[in-house]
Order: C-alpha cells, then sequence, then structure tokens
C-alpha cells in the first residue's frame, strides 16, 4: 500500500466516523444519497418530506463533513 492509498483509506474511515455522528435525519440522507445514490425524491417520499426538503438536508451535511474533513487533514 503506497502513502496516496493510505491516506484515501484514512480519509474514508474519519468520513464514516463522521457520518455515523450526524443525527438521525440527516446520516439517513447521507447514507442513502452517498453510498446507495438514491434520488433526492426517493429519500422524500421514505422519510415523508419534500425532495427540496432532502436537498437543504444534504446540504448542510456536506457543510458539516466538509468542516470535520478540513480539520482532521493529514
Amino acid at each position: 500500500i503506497d502513502l496516496i492509498n493510505m491516506h484515501e483509506m484514512a480519509l474514508q474511515i474519519v468520513l464514516k466516523e463522521a457520518i455515523a455522528n450526524l443525527a438521525p435525519r440527516p446520516r439517513i440522507v447521507a447514507v442513502r444519497r452517498f453510498y446507495q445514490n438514491q434520488t433526492l425524491d426517493a429519500i422524500g417520499e421514505e422519510l415523508g418530506v419534500s425532495s427540496n426538503r432532502i436537498y437543504q438536508i444534504e446540504a448542510k451535511v456536506l457543510r458539516i463533513l466538509k468542516q470535520g474533513l478540513s480539520s482532521k487533514r493529514m
């Protein structure tokens, strides 16, 4: 394993930890969007909210994750 792969693996671990620490609804949105590639509409239907609300939650999740990853850069 080279240094680039080790760095990517470390970032993946940090990302998974950050997602695990999200509140339940944002965590569901993050997992469905980033790992399961579900649409905003599908997630909204599952959670009983509009796709626009899912978009807002997703944007907030991305801000939180970006801040978390920026603070843990190696």
